[in-house]
């Protein structure tokens, strides 16, 4: 444990981490950057918290450029905000684009004024096109780059979904109920709905499949039969009710 006491081996920490480390101070000067920062960014470059434009950079979420004033060092040195793992997406000083989770701590000195910033990048490049390549693995097969099967279910659903439903689903679960009386209340309840003003040039309608669940039914099973009921309706022409008997 001698060792740790040592101050030229813990300064030599920030050296042998894997993942970037970047020390700036007050004005945005960067005064320290270790190996791995340098090459994620492909080198280094000195900007003040008023000249963050100089870094190209996007967030991961929305595609949107960041502002300079947006960028985590930024916070960390004006406001004295922690960041931890930002996604974004930044241009190297190569021209090169990457993927790096971003955190950014301000640094105190004794008085509690913030006299710096550390910054801390992690390269995730390589993660997040592994990532897009499985998922194009679910969606293509692999041996012909024909959509899979799951790929075709989604599109399917998405062709048959705006032309069968039309609207909102919802589902009524009636305890104690027998198919004839829930076939009273779904009819009760259509007449209402479309009875009701909704506007000068609207009209609203619904259509109820109902169906009865056996003892010992599987849920799947027993959702099919009101999906089969539901969609019978709406074959029938929308605005009304159909029973679904079970085989």
């Amino acid at each position: 444990m001698e060792h740790f006491g040592n101050l030229d081996l813990l300064s030599r920490v920030p050296y042998l981490l894997p993942v970037g480390i970047w020390i700036m101070d007050a004005s945005g000067t960067v005064v320290y950057g270790n190996p791995a920062g340098q090459r994620i960014w492909a080198g280094t470059r000195d900007a003040g918290p008023g000249q963050y434009c100089a870094c190209k950079g996007w967030w991961r979420s929305s595609g949107e450029p960041i502002a300079p004033e947006e960028w985590a060092a930024a916070r960390a040195i004006r406001r004295g905000e922690t960041s931890v793992d930002e996604e974004i997406e930044i241009e190297c000083l190569d021209g090169s684009r990457k993927i790096i989770l971003n955190s950014a701590m301000p640094i105190h000195d004794k008085t509690g004024a913030v006299c710096g910033a550390v910054i801390v990048n992690v390269d995730i490049t390589a993660r997040i096109a592994s990532e897009n390549r499985m998922k194009e693995l679910v969606k293509h097969d692999g041996l012909t780059g024909a959509y899979s099967r799951r790929k075709f279910y989604d599109l399917l659903g998405q062709e048959i979904q705006p032309r069968l439903v039309g609207g909102e689903e919802f589902m009524l679960i009636l305890p104690e109920t027998g198919l004839g009386e829930a076939a009273a209340l779904a009819e009760k309840l259509r007449l209402t709905i479309s009875a009701r003003p909704c506007g000068p040039a609207l009209r609203l309608t619904c259509s109820f499949g109902v169906a009865q669940y056996a003892a010992g039914e599987a849920a799947d099973a027993f959702l099919q039969q009101i999906d089969r009921a539901m969609y019978r309706a709406k074959e029938r022409g929308r605005n009304n009710v159909v029973i679904d008997l079970a085989d």
